[in-house]
């Protein structure tokens, strides 16, 4: 039983997201308390800024990406029904 709980969150983390994704975030997870306790809690709070943002950037990015042709949206569907 323990040896499957390790792949279903590794295949849950972060859902449908791409690997290079989940690795950035995992990284920053791992990362962050090492900078608490080699920088101070005022350096590793900028770094959790800069890390927000660049983390709200690139699911931006990603989600953009992942908009396909407007016939697959529902809206579109139903204006082109009526």
């Amino acid at each position: 039983m323990a040896s499957a709980i390790l792949p279903a969150l590794a295949g849950n983390f972060l859902g449908q997201a791409p690997v290079w994704y989940k690795q950035t975030i995992a990284a920053f997870l791992v990362r962050t308390p090492l900078f608490m306790w080699l920088l101070g809690p005022y350096l590793t709070g900028w770094i959790l800024v800069v890390e927000s943002i660049f983390t709200l950037a690139m699911a931006s990015a990603e989600s953009a990406s992942l908009v396909g042709e407007p016939q697959n949206l529902p809206i579109a569907r139903i204006a082109d029904s009526g």
